[in-house]
């Protein structure tokens, strides 16, 4: 076991390599794996099922996410490459190194996957895209996580996106008044054909998503779900928001795109306060977003959702954040009918963190319609935005 230690550790060291010499090298640290496990070393076994490719233009964000993918390797063996973009600096440079991450699997075999960290600056970005062809596994998928939104516009992004079928962006950091998102959207629906996209902020709306589900189970609710007349979702506001969080928009889109509702119009009351209107089936509906100041959550953190219905017996159904904790989301959900059904009731929930979601994301590799309604919808209402203002 000793012996099987050593391997692993040598294995796991990060070495710096040559460029071009990345796939040699490579294929130099498993012959030494597998010369050492014939002397009696132990077994090292070599899995992959997929590509990733990690895109970062924060060099600091190297470490973090190779954390990230010594996670992801033990639900989803891969070769993982994680891409370093310095926009910043104007010196010329590639650099590359090479490493695994191992662990054992139920029959107590060390099972390693390979990263290959490549960084660039200058003029030598723009061969940075056209390192992702010739070291990607052939003949299987490839999952392009794009941490960067403010890069999408750029020849990187579209080497890179020309190489993958499934691409997962982070709209989290987004308000509806950066272009990125928008961008980022009409992209969705000019490269379907070719790419299903999915979104870590989408993601992280599950639970609310399904909490708010969950009050119309039953029979007797659904006819309030029907005629609902208002929603209000507050997020956490700190005085500095230039815009209503996108994780906002998304879930309006979500519940708009899930009832049938279509866009009538939408108003900028103030940059962390918006309003919209909806025509139902067979109900008017208006929506309103807006900041909440003094909470104990970070900015831009949904706060609360609130739903009421426009029967002549009205119902409120709620979902509130509470008691903000480490690892784990508190919620207290509640009903209240007039003249009828009162109860509340508070869940715990996990809270994912990037590792979780994106250990999650390389397990699908179709398209989310439910998401891309939202998206489309979203789109619309941002449209609607745009026309009002350009107006007042």
């Amino acid at each position: 076991m000793e012996n099987q230690n050593s391997i692993v550790e040598e294995i796991e060291r990060r070495r710096p390599v040559d460029v071009v010499a990345i796939e040699r090298e490579l294929a130099e640290l498993w012959k030494a794996a597998a010369k050492s496990g014939e002397g009696g070393g132990g077994a090292v076994t070599r899995v992959c099922l997929l590509n990733l490719v990690i895109f970062t233009a924060s060099e600091a964000d190297a470490a973090t996410l190779s954390d990230i993918v010594a996670v992801v390797t033990e639900h989803a063996p891969c070769r993982a490459m994680i891409l370093i973009a310095d926009f910043d600096s104007p010196e010329s440079h590639t650099r590359a190194w090479i490493s695994s991450h191992c662990h054992l699997s139920q029959n107590r075999q060390q099972v390693c996957c390979e990263e290959i960290r490549v960084s660039a600056s200058g003029e030598a970005l723009q061969h940075l895209g056209k390192t992702i062809g010739p070291l990607l596994i052939p003949d299987l998928p490839l999952f392009l996580w794009w941490r960067d939104p403010q890069s999408m516009d750029t020849e990187l992004f579209q080497k890179a996106v020309e190489n993958g079928k499934r691409l997962i962006v982070d709209t989290g950091a987004l308000t509806h008044r950066d272009p990125e998102f928008a961008f980022q959207g009409r992209l969705i629906f000019n490269s379907r054909r070719k790419s299903a996209f999915s979104d870590l902020n989408w993601a992280r709306l599950e639970i609310w998503r399904e909490l708010i589900s969950s009050f119309f189970d039953s029979v007797d609710s659904r006819d309030h779900l029907r005629k609902l007349g208002k929603v209000v979702i507050r997020f956490a506001d700190d005085g500095t928001a230039k815009g209503v969080p996108i994780r906002a928009l998304l879930l309006t889109g979500w519940l708009a795109g899930q009832l049938d509702w279509k866009v009538k119009d939408a108003q900028q009351i103030a940059p962390n306060h918006l309003e919209f209107r909806f025509r139902g089936p067979g109900n008017r509906i208006q929506v309103e977003i807006q900041g909440e100041a003094g909470t104990q959550f970070p900015a831009g953190v949904l706060r609360s959702v609130t739903l009421t219905s426009g029967l002549e017996k009205s119902g409120v159904f709620s979902v509130k954040r509470v008691d903000p904790r480490d690892k784990e989301d508190c919620f207290e959900t509640s009903v209240e009918v007039q003249d009828g059904v009162s109860y509340s009731r508070v869940v715990s929930s996990h809270r994912p963190d990037d590792a979780d979601l994106i250990a999650r994301e390389v397990e699908i590799f179709g398209r989310d319609r439910t998401y891309e309604r939202a998206t489309k919808i979203c789109l619309d209402l941002l449209e609607e935005i745009e026309a009002d203002l350009a107006i007042q």
